[in-house]
């Protein structure tokens, strides 16, 4: 055999136990890698999961952090919308101050003006009150004189009272001697008419009875007596006849009766003919 072939045999021989040598290392180096391998894979899989995990946790944190920024963004605007309205409400109430403080002024000037009124009213109601004293003095003398012409006037009207119910007394006396003239009279006369005159005073309406009452100035000391019926005239007009109710001395009243118009103060009344 050849020398180059023995040490190719021999280089064989050693390169097969290199390579059953590098087997046997491979082999229980593979074995080695693959557990490396799973529980390498084991750890991903813990990783993973642990990251989908925190993942989760900080979706939901920022899911939160954004309903918080939401909320913060909500609390931000109905802060201005405040912070606006309480600008609003500062420039009223600056425009209200200013308003107050006018109206202060225009109150203190108010205040000095009455100030200086009452100042003088004092001084006025000093002088009325020096016034009055001598008033009070004067009014003294005026009551005393006043006395003395009360009692004079009482006296005078004592005398006055009789000299009326002496005037009346007189008069009812002409009254009667009147009348008994105006009976022998109309006996002479047959029933002629009186040229007898007056006017009417007043007129009122009773609402009770519905009647219009007439006053005239005629009265017993013109033969004018209960019953007596009366003509009332206005110019060449005819208004109505009354007939007397109640007679005085001088005055008469009767009720209106065959009215043809209103009858008015100051119309002529006279005796009728019937």
């Amino acid at each position: 055999m050849h020398a180059l072939t023995k040490l190719f045999v021999v280089l064989a021989s050693v390169l097969s136990l290199v390579v059953a040598v590098l087997a046997i290392a491979f082999s229980i180096n593979a074995d080695r890698i693959q557990n490396d391998l799973r529980s390498a894979e084991a750890r991903e899989a813990a990783a993973t999961s642990t990251l989908k995990t925190q993942v989760a946790q900080q979706a939901g944190q920022v899911s939160a952090l954004q309903a918080q920024l939401q909320q913060a963004n909500a609390d931000n605007s109905a802060l201005r919308q405040q912070i606006t309205s309480l600008q609003s409400e500062r420039s009223n109430l600056m425009a209200s101050s200013q308003s107050a403080e006018q109206k202060l002024q225009g109150f203190e000037n108010q205040i000095g003006q009455l100030t200086a009124l009452l100042d003088t009213m004092t001084e006025l109601q000093r002088a009325a009150q020096d016034e009055v004293g001598s008033l009070r003095n004067e009014q003294l003398s005026w009551r005393e004189d006043r006395l003395q012409l009360e009692d004079e006037l009482a006296d005078r009207e004592s005398q006055l009272m009789v000299l009326q119910a002496t005037q009346r007394a007189l008069q009812e006396q002409v009254a009667d001697l009147q009348r008994q003239l105006g009976q022998s009279g109309s006996t002479r006369t047959s029933g002629a008419s009186l040229d007898v005159r007056g006017q009417v005073s007043s007129v009122s309406r009773l609402n009770a009875t519905d009647e219009t009452l007439v006053r005239v100035n005629l009265g017993t000391s013109d033969r004018v007596e209960s019953g007596t019926r009366l003509r009332i005239v206005r110019g060449n007009q005819y208004i109505g006849q009354v007939v007397i109710r109640q007679a005085d001395l001088d005055t008469a009243v009767g009720v209106l009766q065959s009215a043809a118009g209103e009858p008015r103060e100051g119309d002529r009344v006279e005796f009728t003919t019937n």
